[in-house]
């Protein structure tokens, strides 16, 4: 029989049968979109080969376990991208599991106990998360740019010894999102460093934190020159947001125009990554890319918050 060392990596889809059951139609068509315009375009960008799709569930092979778990990882978040939005009962997610180990060839197809493996320990996995065998994690846990928690020693069908994995998964919110940056930052500390730095921290602590807290928001990071702040309203986020222009105005009064400290805000509602305290991800960053289209002392809002 011939064998090579090959990372395998399983994918099955999450409540398919319960899918099923709800929409048969509408469940295959949105699993078969999953494969060929999500998962099949990601496998050939990470180097890697599908050796079966079956009606829930995706066999790839890939030569570098490596390329394996970094595909694994950007295909659960395009995948949460791709739920932003949808109905938690609606949402077509995935579990997957990277095994390393030799493969038995058959034709264009592969067996073995490695494949097993990979295909029980996806079942461990999270719904939008990913499971490594040992052999996988020892491999490219460091190189792959995300953190992997201890997942314990499992007793696995008809595998005769037990398999340690190592879990990852991201936690993700619905969130409106406030980026607030000071207008011309870089101006006012090159006339006025000194003084500007007081009046900026002045204007958070002073006015922007407690219309945050009235709001009841919460400031996830304060910079310099900018505050990012999430509200589980999107109403309280418009609503705080035009508040702090308007105080903001009040408080520049008989201020001359070059020395005002004047701010642009951008408020927009999304799924956000959550790491402890901190959140990042598309919610954050199309805040970040349009709070900069509006004027001084304006509000910006996008269109899932305006709608």
């Amino acid at each position: 029989m011939e064998r090579r060392l090959a990372a395998i990596f399983m994918a099955d889809v999450v409540g398919f049968s319960r899918l099923m059951d709800k929409d048969e139609t509408g469940t295959l068509i949105a699993v078969k979109e999953l494969w060929e315009e999500q998962l099949g375009p990601k496998v050939a960008e990470h180097h890697g080969r599908i050796v079966k799709l079956m009606g829930d569930g995706a066999l790839v092979e890939f030569p570098s376990v490596v390329d394996a778990v970094v595909c694994a990882v950007a295909v659960q978040r395009d995948s949460a991208d791709r739920n932003a939005g949808v109905l938690a009962d609606r949402r077509i997610e995935m579990r997957i599991g990277v095994n390393l180990g030799d493969v038995i060839i058959e034709g264009d197809g592969i067996c073995g106990d490695v494949v097993n493996i990979a295909s029980r320990i996806e079942q461990l996995a999270q719904p939008g998360g990913v499971a490594l065998s040992a052999s996988a994690y020892e491999k490219a846990a460091e190189k792959v740019g995300v953190d992997f928690e201890k997942g314990g020693e499992h007793e696995l069908k008809n595998i005769a010894k037990p398999v340690r994995i190592y879990l990852w998964s991201e936690e993700r919110r619905f969130a409106a999102i406030l980026i607030a940056d000071v207008v011309d930052f870089s101006r006012l500390m090159r006339e006025d460093e000194a003084g500007t730095l007081i009046a900026v921290k002045g204007l958070w602590k002073e006015l922007f934190e407690p219309r945050v807290t009235e709001h009841r928001g919460r400031i996830v990071k304060l910079m310099d020159d900018r505050a990012l702040v999430e509200f589980p309203s999107v109403v309280a986020a418009v609503e705080c947001a035009v508040a702090a222009q308007r105080d903001s105005v009040e408080r520049n009064a008989g201020v001359p125009a070059e020395r005002r400290i004047e701010t642009r805000i951008g408020v927009n509602l999304g799924d956000v990554i959550v790491e402890g305290d901190d959140i990042h991800g598309d919610g954050v960053n199309v805040t970040a890319s349009f709070e900069g289209l509006c004027g001084p002392g304006e509000v910006y809002v996008s269109v899932a918050v305006h709608d």
